[in-house]
């Protein structure tokens, strides 16, 4: 189901996907790549997709659209999106990102401490060149590493090799 959420200026979009006949286990919020919505990054093979493995483990998906305003904007959308659902639910969630949105996740993880359970990163950006982002990429490594001294788990994977596979509730899974 996709829900508008009123904000100042263009509607925050949520796409939520969850089996409405019993309670989450947990919630995983889903930060899309740079250009892309929750749909093109996570429904894709329409019926083999991430989003519907995770339905069927018991979890709520919620996938987290983009609006103009670049990372920044999409990560104060983000902590307002799963501080709503975090408050009303009572329940850990996890963190995916995709391409941008696995930096964004990294980023969000290394600034809030808000019941954030595992984080998972997709087939992130690359280095960076600029002297503000590699700043940045060295604080958002340094909360994750903090995150990990805590006893959280960060699991980067990618699509490329034939060995990369993904944990979900210790649920190994090659890719699709």
């Amino acid at each position: 189901q996709q829900l508008a959420v009123r904000d100042e200026g263009s509607p925050l979009l949520i796409d939520v996907v969850g089996d409405l006949d019993r309670q989450p286990r947990k919630l995983v919020f889903m930060l899309p790549g740079g250009g892309l919505n929750f749909a093109a990054n996570y429904f894709t093979p329409a019926y083999r997709n991430l989003t519907h493995f995770l339905r069927k483990q018991g979890l709520c998906a919620v996938g987290i659209g983009p609006r103009p305003g670049g990372l920044a904007r999409l990560k104060q959308d983000a902590h307002k999106i799963i501080s709503l659902f975090s408050e009303r639910l009572d329940i850990s969630y996890d963190l995916v990102g995709h391409s941008a949105g696995g930096a964004l996740a990294l980023d969000y993880a290394a600034t809030y401490n808000d019941g954030l359970e595992r984080l998972m990163v997709i087939d992130t950006t690359g280095a960076f060149t600029e002297p503000a982002l590699r700043r940045r990429a060295a604080e958002s490594l340094a909360g994750v590493q903090a995150l990990l001294d805590q006893g959280k788990t960060t699991m980067p994977i990618g699509l490329g090799g034939p060995n990369n596979r993904f944990s979900i509730s210790n649920v190994e899974v090659d890719p699709i």
